[in-house]
């Protein structure tokens, strides 16, 4: 069986085969994605925190997340007086 369509202009045909050799690539590009941006968090809540991680590993991102929003507001509020 072949999927045929048109993406941006441009006919195309691929077989099942190459339908799911795509949407693995795609899948792996996004679980790549995902793990640089949760490193990038992770170290940008580490600094706020200055604690190499450790907020986030005993509190969990949410609160980490939550509690390094407070502490940037509190630094502007600071800065800003």
């Amino acid at each position: 069986m072949k999927i045929t369509g048109t993406a941006k202009g441009v006919d195309y045909e691929m077989g099942w085969n190459d339908c799911h050799d795509a949407m693995e690539e795609m899948r792996n590009r996004l679980i790549n994605d995902r793990n640089k941006f949760e490193q990038q968090l992770g170290n940008l809540l580490a600094r706020i925190h200055r604690d190499g991680g450790h907020y986030i590993a005993k509190h969990g991102w949410d609160k980490a997340a939550e509690d390094a929003d407070a502490k940037c507001v509190a630094w502007i509020a600071e800065h800003d007086a």
